[in-house]
């Protein structure tokens, strides 16, 4: 599985999710259900990605605007978090 961070930085949305599929799929899937470009800024691929999906979820929950999308984060703060944390659900 893999988590990954997706977005339009001139918005500010930002888009953290899980899949079971090629995160290139995943991607696609998104750009397609939304009127807005998306970058894909970061993935790390787990074995336990919906436990590390919830765990980024809850660590920038006050960004959040509604389900997996949040708005106004540090993109790096967030990668670096996602790097970090997933060796604990490797």
């Amino acid at each position: 599985m893999f988590v990954y961070l997706v977005g339009n930085t001139q918005l500010s949305w930002y888009k953290i999710g899980v899949t079971s599929k090629t995160v290139v799929e995943r991607v696609r899937g998104i750009q397609n259900s939304v009127p807005f470009e998306v970058t894909l800024f970061h993935s790390v691929g787990v074995r336990l990605g919906e436990a590390l999906e919830e765990d980024v979820h809850t660590r920038f929950c006050r960004h959040r605007i509604r389900g997996e999308w949040f708005e106004k984060l540090d993109v790096v703060e967030v990668m670096s978090y996602m790097t970090e944390r997933a060796k604990m659900y490797a």
